[in-house]
Parts: C-alpha cells; sequence; structure tokens
C-alpha cells in the first residue's frame, strides 16, 4: 500500500502527491505508534486513507526543517549576492525538470 503524507487539509490530501512524499505501510505503521500521524477515511472515496500529521508530527516536521535550513544557511552564509542568485535559479531549474 502506498499513500501520501502531506501536511494541510484533507482537501489537499485529495489531490494527490504530486507535491506530498509517497510513503509506505510499514513507515505509516511507525509514525503511528509514535503518534506522529493519525489517519481517517476519505469520505469522498471510502477506499482511501487520509493521513495527517499530528501535532507532535508537525512539531518534528518544523523541528527537521530548522535543522535542514540551519544546515544549509551554515554553508551558504558567506557566499555573495550573485552566488545565492545563481544556485537558486540552477536549484528552481532542476527542481522544474525533476516534477
Amino acid at each position: 500500500m502506498v499513500v501520501c503524507l502531506r501536511a494541510g487539509t484533507a482537501e489537499h490530501a485529495r489531490r494527490g502527491c504530486r507535491h506530498g512524499q509517497k510513503l509506505d505501510s510499514s513507515l505509516i505503521g511507525s509514525m503511528r505508534r509514535l503518534e506522529l500521524i493519525a489517519s481517517m477515511s476519505d469520505p469522498v472515496d471510502r477506499r482511501a486513507v487520509i493521513v495527517s500529521l499530528t501535532p507532535a508530527g508537525e512539531a518534528r516536521v518544523i523541528e527537521a526543517l530548522d535543522v535542514r535550513s540551519s544546515a544549509f544557511f551554515k554553508r551558504t552564509g558567506d557566499w555573495p549576492l550573485e552566488d545565492l542568485q545563481r544556485f537558486t535559479a540552477l536549484l528552481k531549474e532542476f527542481n522544474a525538470r525533476t516534477e
């Protein structure tokens, strides 16, 4: 079983995994045991399950993003503005090709 974990509302979850992350059932089970996610039947399609972050899960995501941002800024903090702009443009191009 592959589902999509997305921060946001049930409506966001019904839109698909395009900007979400695919997760398998064992990871879902682990996250549920850690009380990081909750799941419910999709009211529109009873075959589907909507998985959402709990407040504890949201806190962990924010913590992980903060760590990632901190590491990024440690590596690029002394870069000239032009290099950051070029790097940003390249990342945008890279991400556009992988969608």
